[in-house]
């Protein structure tokens, strides 16, 4: 364990084949790309051809899509370059260089027949750590300590996702079940998984409410970060609601619950491997570099409108 803890404080890992993986993103980007150009410029011709006393308003109402689907464009990239990098952060920046130039690129062939002059540029971007464990096994660290914090000093998590399974879930909390805990040292934000049945329910306990979700099946799937369950067959309040300032993550009772997870916090890789990097390794949990946010200008100019903004691009997040 030494010596896989030394390769992940030192981010040694498969940067070739990441790379490789890293270069899909690309080909996703320019996809959405696409469908939000045809959709503007379509706009465009419709508007030209039904009022071309309102080519202002018009205008405006393009560029407002624009700005859209370049949010969700670079959302959705961001989201791919986390799912697919087991590289480096230096991975990552080439790789959402790469992304963003691309739709730059591509807005701007696109839309110059139609004289409307498009155009995106990355601005800053955030470093983020991706927590996950993707093959179904108890809620333990790699050294299956069953009580033990992801993640101190959070300032924000977004893309908090879970798939808990119905099997060893505790039939109540006395004297124990498992728990996804937020606490920042005053107040405390609270999962609670158990089963009646078969059904699963899951308690939310927020500083200033409580609400239990119980879904019938083998398993549930829980959005922590958007506060529900099975896409919204119940809601809660969503991770960390009603915290003041940096809290610490952490599971309770790990043992008490089977299943997968994913989450990515604003904490970079060396934050959150801290003086404990042996609670992760190469398969369950893993902590690795993500992009948490990223920041881009957005520009659409014609001759009736010049429109520019900066976007801050933070998919799945709640409690920012």
């Amino acid at each position: 364990m030494a010596g896989l803890s030394a390769r992940l404080r030192t981010g040694c890992r498969g940067h070739g084949r990441d790379r490789g993986q890293l270069l899909l993103v690309g080909a996703f980007s320019l996809a959405l790309l696409v469908v939000a150009l045809a959709m503007i410029l379509n706009g465009v011709a419709s508007g030209e051809v039904l009022a071309t006393d309102r080519t202002d308003v018009h205008d405006a109402r393009d560029a407002v899509r624009f700005e859209h689907s370049v949010h969700r464009g670079i959302g959705g990239a961001v989201e791919v370059l986390n799912r697919r990098n087991d590289g480096s952060y230096a991975d990552l920046d080439t790789a959402l260089a790469d992304s963003v130039d691309d739709w730059d690129e591509a807005a701007a062939r696109g839309s110059a027949a139609e004289g409307v002059d498009l155009s995106v540029e990355r601005v800053d971007w955030e470093r983020g750590t991706r927590i996950e464990q993707r093959d179904s096994r108890t809620f333990t660290d790699a050294n299956a300590t069953e009580n033990w914090t992801l993640a101190s000093a959070v300032g924000q998590t977004r893309a908090f996702e879970m798939n808990v399974s119905r099997t060893n879930l505790s039939s109540s909390c006395t004297p124990e079940c498992f728990a996804v805990v937020a606490d920042d040292g005053t107040d405390v934000w609270r999962a609670s998984f158990t089963q009646t049945a078969s059904k699963i329910d899951v308690t939310v306990e927020s500083p200033t409410e409580t609400k239990t979700c119980s879904v019938s099946g083998a398993s549930a799937v829980v959005d922590l970060s958007s506060g529900t369950v099975n896409d919204g067959t119940c809601s809660f309040p969503p991770f960390a609601d009603g915290l003041g300032g940096s809290y610490d993550i952490g599971y309770e009772n790990g043992t008490r619950a089977d299943g997968t997870y994913g989450l990515v916090v604003d904490v970079n890789e060396s934050g959150v491997l801290g003086v404990s990097p042996d609670r992760y390794d190469e398969t369950a949990p893993t902590a690795s570099p993500a992009v948490y946010a990223v920041t881009v200008s957005v520009t659409y100019q014609t001759p009736q409108l010049a429109y520019a903004t900066e976007l801050r691009v933070v998919p799945g997040e709640t409690d920012a």
